[in-house]
């Protein structure tokens, strides 16, 4: 296993090649995939893109263009529902948490949402995160103080009560008027205007996501493997230039302990001089260490008779 781990190439391909498509892999199947919207949440987004008002079908009669007027570039946007809708009877917290899935997709706008909660037809509110986190119920609060914001569902046990339009859109431009009071309050120098609604991540998007973490992974890897291969050549040249020295320190023992009168002498203590030269400048060095090791243990010979 271990020789296995220490090969320079697996396959043909470099190790650090490798090492970074396996990373760039993990990392890929580590990115979250893109979840975007669904079902009705999907629907009503959708529905903001047109305009800040969402009436869902068979929803109560509303005036969308009048409400649209109200709003102005305020960042409310206005879901209704009908009585179809699934959070009907998701009590107690069914509507709310429809909101707050709305507005985590449009984090610079307040949701208003209307809807059937059991036996009444109410709205709810809450704000993005481009807000505190209490903006909403604060707005919210505001309303409900001057407006009834429920609504009996029923005339009798059998009849339906039929909503007014009117009903609505008065209840909007109260909650106008109360945005406009908290947010005067909460910037008093530029009142926030209506985000556009963001688009929902595609497959192109999140192909492209997985292509760059791969080529970063792999662009990674590759400067990691030039820093080690960086390191490991520094440590082999620190480590030739300490054994140099050591065998330099033997050899110019030996040389001056030499009897001067000795043939080849001269020519010994010249290649010192040499090698030494050679291992200060780094030019070489090698070669010249090697050459006088050579002389030494070949006293007499020719350097010509040196084998290679």
């Amino acid at each position: 296993m271990k020789r296995f781990l220490s090969r320079e190439k697996y396959f043909g391909v470099p190790r650090w090649l490798v090492a970074g498509l396996l990373a760039g892999v993990i990392a890929c199947i580590a990115l979250p995939q893109p979840e975007g919207a669904t079902g009705q949440v999907s629907a009503i987004i959708e529905g903001f893109r047109h305009g800040p008002v969402y009436v869902e079908q068979d929803a109560p009669a509303v005036a969308p263009d009048r409400i649209r007027q109200v709003l102005g570039d305020r960042p409310i946007v206005v879901a209704v529902l009908s009585e179809k809708s699934p959070v009907r009877h998701q009590l107690p917290t069914g509507m709310d948490a429809l909101c707050g899935e709305v507005a985590a997709l449009l984090p610079g706008n307040v949701v208003v949402v209307y809807g059937y909660s059991w036996n009444y037809y109410r709205f709810t509110s809450c704000a993005g995160t481009g807000f505190r986190a209490d903006f909403g119920a604060d707005v919210d609060a505001g309303a409900k103080k001057v407006l009834e914001f429920r609504v009996p569902r029923r005339e009798t046990a059998d009849e339906l009560k039929t909503i007014r339009p009117d009903v609505i859109t008065t209840q909007v431009e109260e909650f106008a008027r109360s945005f406009d009071a908290v947010a005067g309050k909460e910037f008093p120098t530029s009142v926030p205007r209506r985000a556009a609604v963001p688009e929902e991540p595609t497959t192109g998007a999140y192909v492209l996501s997985l292509a760059g973490a791969l080529t970063a992974c792999v662009v990674l890897f590759f400067l990691l493997h030039l820093v080690f291969v960086a390191v490991r050549h520094r440590r082999r040249r620190d480590r030739g230039h300490a054994e140099r020295e050591v065998r330099l320190r033997k050899l110019g023992d030996y040389v001056v302990s030499a009897d001067p009168g000795e043939p080849h002498q001269a020519e010994l203590a010249r290649q010192y001089v040499l090698a030494l030269r050679a291992h200060e400048t780094g030019t070489n060095a090698h070669s010249h260490v090697e050459r006088l090791e050579w002389l030494i243990d070949n006293p007499g010979a020719d350097q010509a008779d040196r084998v290679l």
